[in-house]
């Protein structure tokens, strides 16, 4: 019964897919921040994307890509498309892969000191409070 409450705390509307969700509870379980699921970035009114997961305030987004991404040239194309519009809106699109997802630690690194980097320059703190 105890496992169906953690289970149910940590759903989040709006999960694309389970490997989105093990990313966002890797990045939790650490003590980093938790990232929004299903925040629609706009620039100058028009809707640029909704990343997978997204820290808004640091306007960082974070991607999983699956190997379709790869592999589907209509979605590997689209894919281009959408991180440069992305990077137009001011947005980091941080990537992530089976192979980098399987390696926690380097991937949690790279993204805390992302975190730090983008923190430093908005005044918002990385670690999170609880």
């Amino acid at each position: 019964m105890a496992l169906a409450r953690r289970a149910l705390l940590e759903v989040r509307v709006g999960a694309r897919s389970p490997r989105e969700t093990m990313l966002r509870l890797v990045i939790v379980r650490v003590g980093l921040p938790e990232p929004m699921v299903g925040f629609a970035v706009h620039h100058h009114g028009a809707f640029v994307g909704t990343p997978d997961l997204a820290y808004p305030e640091l306007r960082i987004a974070i991607e999983y890509e699956g190997q379709h991404h790869r592999t589907d040239k209509d979605r590997y194309e689209d894919d281009i498309v959408r991180r440069e519009l992305f990077r137009r809106a001011g947005w980091l699109v941080f990537l992530v892969t089976d192979r980098t997802l399987s390696r926690p630690q380097v991937l949690l690194g790279e993204l805390e000191a992302l975190l730090v980097e983008r923190a430093e320059g908005s005044g918002e703190s990385a670690k999170s409070d609880g």
